[in-house]
């Protein structure tokens, strides 16, 4: 069966300030695990799933990204939405659906700093089945330096009445963290805020978790994040590319 959702976006415009002082030479989507850059797996993975339509969002050293991907071979069509100024996390989805809103009711989110293998239809027909406004993919963890580092939800009945960005280990609502993997109908454009630059996650999710249907997502599926150097190298050691 075809994947129902035909549109991806990743956010690729970050500073990558915790991988320094490798991002200080290139942007963190490129930097490599095995023989590709992180953003060329993702891209793969988003055609595994059969989408085919990748906004790619860029900012910081975003030309090295656009270089590299315009000569990368995919079957992807690939569109590049550029930041002119750092917009944060929310600011970047806001510009995003901004330009695609019109063409799709729905797109797959995924930032552009981690490795991942996920059912993206089966995650669709979850969201589905639950007319959701955006679901996010979940995983319990229990350590605390992931806790500490992570967006973390409270649900009930798969629906997320809870999300605090980073918390405190004692102070969090469970052990399920954000990964990073949505699913978003374009139409909550709408209801982001209305300034420029602002965190998806701790000033859209974590204000407005009760003003729309969120639903968790959980799964087992292989996720490595590469945002600082010590998952960085993790990344390096575990993942397995097909």
């Amino acid at each position: 069966m075809e994947n129902p959702i035909n549109a991806a976006l990743v956010l690729a415009g970050g500073l990558g300030t915790r991988l320094r002082p490798i991002t200080n030479i290139i942007p963190k989507p490129l930097v490599k695990v095995g023989k590709k850059p992180i953003i060329a797996h993702i891209i793969d993975e988003l055609s595994r799933n059969g989408i085919h339509n990748v906004y790619v969002s860029v900012g910081y050293k975003a030309d090295k990204i656009i270089n590299y991907l315009e000569k990368y071979k995919t079957p992807a069509r690939i569109t590049f939405i550029k930041e002119e100024m750092p917009l944060g996390t929310g600011g970047a989805v806001k510009l995003a659906l901004r330009k695609i809103r019109d063409k799709y009711q729905n797109i797959f989110m995924t930032y552009g700093d981690d490795l991942f293998r996920l059912d993206i239809k089966k995650m669709f027909l979850f969201h589905a089945q639950n007319n959701a406004d955006i679901t996010l993919a979940v995983k319990e963890r229990k350590r605390r330096s992931v806790i500490e580092s992570s967006g973390v939800v409270h649900f009930v009945k798969n629906r997320i009445d809870y999300f605090v960005e980073k918390p405190k280990l004692e102070e969090a609502p469970s052990r399920f963290i954000n990964i990073g993997k949505y699913i978003i109908k374009t139409e909550i454009y709408k209801n982001l805020p209305r300034r420029r630059k602002f965190s998806f996650e701790k000033d859209f999710l974590q204000t407005h978790i009760r003003d729309l249907k969120i639903y968790a997502y959980p799964t087992y599926s292989v996720w490595y994040p590469a945002d600082n150097i010590k998952r960085l190298e993790k990344a390096r050691r575990m993942w397995k590319p097909n």
